[in-house]
């Protein structure tokens, strides 16, 4: 998805006036329209001077002649370029989290990359509707960090979440994908560690995995709370 459209979704899930509202934001009067009036908050303004149409989602201050859409408002109002602005309104509404927009990125990735559909056939993971359930994805290691920064995150959000490296390279790279609460697991599809989480996640097996350093006992794990979930998978990771 490029930033525009990602812009544009993020505008309809947003409401402008929901948002000037949670900033304290608080109209004077209602005039013609439905459109609202009340003082700007992006000067010092002693008398109201800021449009806000709620319909059309757009403002306008007749004091400091600035206006535009709730993107916009973020912009002025945090002193933030477009990228950044996307990112705080984000973080804001919790829409389209850091973490889901990393799995479905992965999860795309697994229906362009067969080498990783041939390892879960391997082990004996075939049925499509199985792989949709539990959101299996794939991580090539590549086009992460430009996807994610085009949708508003900025680099330093990536690197804080864990799902980059500090050098900004995919942190769960050749990996299948499983998400677990509020974390990712990665198996290795290659000669590396088959076992990875998001550093610092508060989900899923993390805790116990923290106390856990031997292989076979996080792929037992990892098959158990898998088997509990989904009753017809069996899970075979390699030891």
């Amino acid at each position: 998805m490029s930033a525009h459209a990602a812009a544009q979704l993020l505008k309809q899930q947003i409401p402008l006036l929901d948002y000037l509202v949670s900033q304290q934001w608080q109209p004077a009067r209602r005039i013609a329209r439905g459109r609202l009036i009340g003082l700007c908050p992006l000067h010092d303004d002693r008398q109201p001077s800021l449009l806000v149409d709620p319909v059309k989602g757009l403002f306008y201050c007749y004091g400091c002649a600035r206006g535009g859409d709730v993107i916009r408002f973020v912009e002025l109002s945090h002193s933030v370029p477009f990228r950044e602005a996307l990112a705080i309104l984000r973080r804001w509404s919790g829409v389209g989290s850091l973490l889901s927009d990393v799995v479905h990125f992965y999860q795309f990735q697994l229906q362009r990359h067969p080498e990783a559909a041939a390892y879960l056939a391997q082990r004996g993971v075939r049925q499509s509707a199985l792989v949709e359930r539990m959101r299996i994805g794939y991580a090539p290691g590549r086009c992460l960090r430009a996807h994610l920064m085009g949708r508003g995150y900025s680099l330093s959000d990536l690197q804080q979440a864990g799902v980059v490296t500090r050098e900004g390279l995919d942190a769960m790279a050749h990996r299948l994908i499983f998400p677990l609460e509020a974390n990712l697991y990665g198996r290795s599809l290659g000669h590396a560690y088959p076992h990875r989480f998001l550093p610092g996640g508060k989900g899923g097996l993390y805790l116990f995995i923290r106390h856990v350093p031997e292989r076979h006992a996080v792929s037992s794990v990892v098959r158990r709370r898998q088997t509990r979930r989904f009753p017809g998978l069996r899970l075979r990771c390699q030891r």
